[in-house]
């Protein structure tokens, strides 16, 4: 990953609460920014103090001042990240593409934490060879 300098060595990061959190029923922070086309997912509340890491060019783990990561980010989502991931975007289309508003908010409260789950399990081997 040329020209991205880390502050910190990736072995340094504690990835454990965010590996705990797509195991958990704790509740995670789904945000979708669509301007920058990217997803968040935290399992801490987002106005947390985090530092962004790339893993590679367009997902990253947000971690804490203890190092612990408690979130991740992927850039270019809905460009290129769900076409890669097909049943990541069955659920995200079908749940986040509706035109009802009431139907978007229920059924987006319903599935963000199978969206954020899936998203972590889909970023761990990242995180195993960053």
């Amino acid at each position: 990953m040329a020209g991205i300098e880390r502050l910190v060595e990736t072995a340094k990061l504690d990835f454990g609460p965010l590996e705990r959190s797509a195991t958990s029923d704790e509740p995670v922070f789904l945000h979708y920014d669509d301007g920058f086309d990217a997803l968040i997912v935290m399992s801490v509340p987002p106005t947390t103090d985090t530092t962004v890491h790339y893993l590679t060019d367009q997902v990253a783990v947000l971690y804490d001042q203890r190092l612990k990561v408690v979130g991740i980010q992927v850039e270019d989502f809905v460009a290129r990240f769900l076409p890669e991931h097909k049943d990541l975007k069955r659920v995200w289309d079908r749940s986040y593409n509706s035109k009802d508003v009431g139907e978007l908010v229920s059924t987006a409260d319903r599935v963000k934490p199978q969206v954020a789950k899936e998203l972590i399990r889909l970023a761990e081997p990242m995180m195993e060879a960053a």
